[in-house]
């Protein structure tokens, strides 16, 4: 019964494998599409720039009412309109984007206190 047990397991996951050739992916060939023609063809967008403006953004007419610090459940809740979860998702609080250098480096966009005056590595205010 083992041996039977065993032959199928094996044929099963001798079906269900997939081999894939360097044919089978195309022209991308695993190659690195950050080096492609798509990513010299204007078509490639430089976010640090973005993150640095959208930083310096006054966004207090997105449309929420609660300020930077203020406790909240969705991101239309703040003025903002980032309501994101802290202290491993037990807290939701309003934040701001920020511009993110290292884990110990001081973001002057976020005041302390309400924050921490850090940024997290995904660009808004920690607490």
């Amino acid at each position: 019964m083992r041996i039977l047990g065993l032959s199928i397991c094996l044929l099963l996951g001798g079906c269900l494998t997939v081999q894939v050739s360097g044919e089978d992916l195309g022209q991308a060939g695993g190659a690195d599409l950050a080096q492609s023609d798509l990513a010299h063809q204007g078509n490639s967008t430089d976010m640090a720039n973005h993150m640095s403006d959208l930083a310096s953004t006054d966004l207090t007419s997105a449309g929420g009412t609660k300020l930077f610090g203020d406790g909240c459940t969705l991101d239309g809740d703040c003025m903002s309109a980032m309501c994101r979860q802290f202290q491993g998702g037990a807290v939701h609080k309003c934040t701001k984007p920020c511009v993110f250098v290292s884990q110990t480096a001081v973001a002057p966009e976020c005041p302390n206190p309400p924050s921490t005056g850090l940024c997290t590595n995904n660009a808004y205010c920690k607490f």
